[in-house]
């Protein structure tokens, strides 16, 4: 369950000048998904712009954070989302791109944990996990190898918010970074000089970035920095994920800028997709 690759900002226009025009994702590989007003889902099968090829309800419009993520292992992306219930975070997850009830519903984190999936143990099938910012600016991972809630299998310090006041806090990323068939952990920094940092681990414990670039570096966290966001995936479906980001500003379409290497350079696929209130996520 793994994508990939890294953006930069180069333009449609210039990227045609270079022979480089978005393509679809390779069989295996990640696709564009936006959730709309919550509970509206809109799948897309290639990296273009276009109709959604996949369209279905689930969840309300209350619900505080979703994810796609392979929760039963069968090799495909479905929705899952986080709503509050008695101040706890309930999972509620589905195994098919479809609308209907859960199919699994357990209760995990806390109230204002970033809810993260990944396949931690490499056996196929993703599971939750929470990030929880810390006092100190530190980020915690806390993640379970079941689709139940419990104590954490994993726990570790992982990420540091380094800028306070108009900067957001360090994005919490997933994803497979080597190929190694491990889901692993990452943060991603935007910089008072306009870049945006991409600091990824190889493993599910504290240490030291394995990858540490800069990819989409002009005014990322600009005045219009609540239109940008990282995104990952496996944009050619090689078994390794890799960044991307959307793009948004003064209301447009948001531009996705997605790069097949995680690693500083130009994006390879560049397409405009969704609406600039949607919310963004990655399928395959």
């Amino acid at each position: 369950m793994r994508r990939r690759r890294v953006l930069a900002i180069v333009t449609i226009t210039a990227l045609a000048m270079l022979g480089v025009v978005p393509a679809a994702a390779a069989e295996d590989g990640s696709n564009p998904a936006i959730v709309r007003q919550g509970h509206q889902w809109h799948l897309r099968d290639s990296l273009s712009g276009g109709p959604a090829t996949t369209f279905f309800y689930y969840g309300r419009l209350g619900d505080t954070q979703h994810s796609l993520c392979d929760w039963n292992g069968d090799g495909t992306q479905t929705p899952g989302v986080v709503r509050m219930t008695n101040d706890r975070p309930q999972w509620l997850l589905r195994n098919s791109n479809s609308g209907g009830p859960a199919d699994h519903s357990f209760v995990y984190g806390r109230e204002n944990d970033r809810a993260v999936c990944g396949d931690w143990n490499g056996d196929g099938q993703q599971t939750p996990g929470v990030v929880r910012l810390q006092d100190d600016g530190t980020y915690v991972w806390h993640l379970r190898y079941e689709l139940r809630g419990g104590a954490a299998d994993l726990t570790f310090e992982f990420g540091q918010r380094q800028y306070d006041g108009e900067f957001p806090p360090a994005w919490p990323v997933v994803g497979d970074w080597n190929g190694d068939g491990y889901d692993s952990v990452g943060v991603v920094q935007g910089h008072p000089d306009g870049e945006m940092q991409w600091q990824l681990r190889n493993a599910t414990d504290a240490g030291e970035p394995d990858l540490d670039f800069v990819y989409y570096d002009r005014a990322v966290w600009g005045d219009h920095m609540e239109g940008h966001s990282p995104i990952v995936g496996d944009w050619n479906g090689d078994g390794r994920d890799g960044p991307g980001v959307i793009r948004g500003v003064d209301g447009a379409n948001p531009q996705w800028l997605l790069r097949d290497e995680p690693s500083a350079g130009s994006a390879d696929h560049v397409f405009r997709y969704g609406r600039h209130i949607d919310i963004t996520r990655s399928w395959r």
